[in-house]
């Protein structure tokens, strides 16, 4: 029988909405990626009652059980989440002495208030005897494990997420995959980009209604800005692979593996290639993006954000008669401006944005929403292709700067693979 995930977030600020709950999307999307997606997640206040009820109403359920837990791990008076494990599993508790003396440092570098209060703050440094213990890196308060019942794990983490995640990633899952087979080739999941979740479902989803209405595989959609993530699971691999399939022939032109902005940072490091981009509605946004990841210095050379004709014609090198003829939002001054931030940057690939970004400015003839994105490979003609988004001033300005970056690595896969 396949293995149960539960995911349990604790914390009052959670429930009222003060804070959003990102840990146990992350922590989701990690184990599924292993093939584990989770049979449920709970978002429950600071309440050790209601915290103890759901443990215990899990444990109860059957087949082998793994619960993860975050929050509550912290030295207030809201923080229950050890206590709560510990009479559930009938353990006592004890201190961790590399917490522990962490804490000492600490309180030894802060003075005398920080001192004072170091029988309440001990309390952070304690672990159920016997548990596996998660060293917190970032923090001071450990993750631990320990089975509950034969059938039933848990593993605690704090719910700072900048604590819980390198505890999750250096330590939790290399204990998780020694004791749990990895499942990949049960799990995929992909990106497919300028369509919306209802079109997925419409062209894709209801097309195949024996394979995914009336059958066993699993699929989920997040709706990103530019971008589906749709995911699929399933115990037959004979199915998924001809899932798989059925996707990449579906979509073949728009479709793409998980996190192309990082696979743009490999391409363009690896080949020693370079970019530079040209922006007129997006104001930057496309060079945000491609410079968000450390070392991108090594590829991105730079950008002219030429919001105004005069700047396109000086700068960019568009001709005056493209612009009277064709206007500032047309394929021939996105093609010109790709050519010309090219040109001057000495780039091997260059990227353009203009459009009508609203809520006004549009035309009968050019509505809000219409952006025509240019991309220009060594020294091919640049390509340029047309949207017409109807979106917010904020949407539409990602969503574009989104899809650019998603016409960048088809090209740089037309170049390189």
């Amino acid at each position: 029988m396949k293995l149960k995930i539960y995911i349990l977030s604790t914390g009052t600020e959670l429930t009222n909405g003060k804070s959003i709950d990102t840990n146990s999307a992350w922590i989701a999307n990690e184990l599924s990626n292993l093939g584990y997606p989770p049979t449920r997640i709970t978002i429950l206040p600071d309440k050790p009652d209601l915290i103890k009820l759901e443990i215990s109403r899990i444990m109860q359920e059957s087949g082998e059980k793994f619960i993860i837990m975050t929050g509550g791990l912290g030295a207030t008076a809201d923080d229950h989440t050890l206590n709560v494990v510990c009479e559930i599993a009938k353990k006592d508790t004890v201190t961790n002495e590399k917490a522990y003396e962490k804490l000492l440092y600490i309180s030894e570098q802060r003075g005398k208030v920080y001192q004072d209060i170091l029988p309440v703050s001990v309390r952070q440094t304690k672990v159920p005897i016997g548990s596996i213990v998660f060293e917190n890196e970032v923090g001071l308060a450990p993750g631990f494990c320990l089975y509950l019942n034969e059938e039933t794990q848990i593993a605690a983490f704090p719910g700072v997420p900048k604590e819980m995640k390198p505890m999750f990633e250096r330590h939790f899952l290399p204990f998780f995959k020694k004791v749990y087979e990895t499942r990949e080739d049960t799990f995929f999941s992909r990106w497919i980009w300028g369509i919306g979740e209802s079109i997925f479902q419409e062209s894709f989803i209801k097309a195949h209604p024996d394979l995914f209405l009336n059958s066993d595989v699993e699929w989920g959609v997040s709706v990103k800005s530019g971008y589906l993530n749709v995911s699929f699971y399933c115990e037959d691999r004979e199915k998924l692979d001809q899932t798989k399939k059925l996707l990449t022939n579906h979509f073949k032109d728009s479709i793409s593996t998980e996190n192309i902005f990082q696979e743009i940072h490999n391409l363009l490091i690896d080949t020693k290639a370079t970019v530079s981009t040209a922006e007129s509605c997006t104001g930057g946004l496309v060079g945000k993006l491609l410079t968000d990841l450390p070392g991108a210095s090594s590829y991105y050379i730079g950008s002219i954000v030429a919001y105004q004709n005069n700047i396109k014609a000086e700068y960019l090198g568009v001709s005056i008669s493209t612009l009277e003829q064709y206007g500032a939002v047309s394929p021939e001054t996105a093609k010109e401006m790709a050519i010309g931030i090219q040109a001057r940057f000495d780039t091997n690939y260059a990227i353009s944005v203009t459009g009508i970004a609203g809520p006004s400015g549009g035309t009968r003839e050019k509505k809000v929403g219409l952006v025509y994105i240019a991309i220009k490979s060594n020294q091919k003609e640049p390509e340029v292709f047309k949207y017409n988004f109807n979106l917010t001033r904020e949407q539409f300005r990602e969503y574009v700067a989104n899809i650019a970056l998603f016409h960048l690595y088809k090209q740089l896969e037309k170049d390189y693979y």
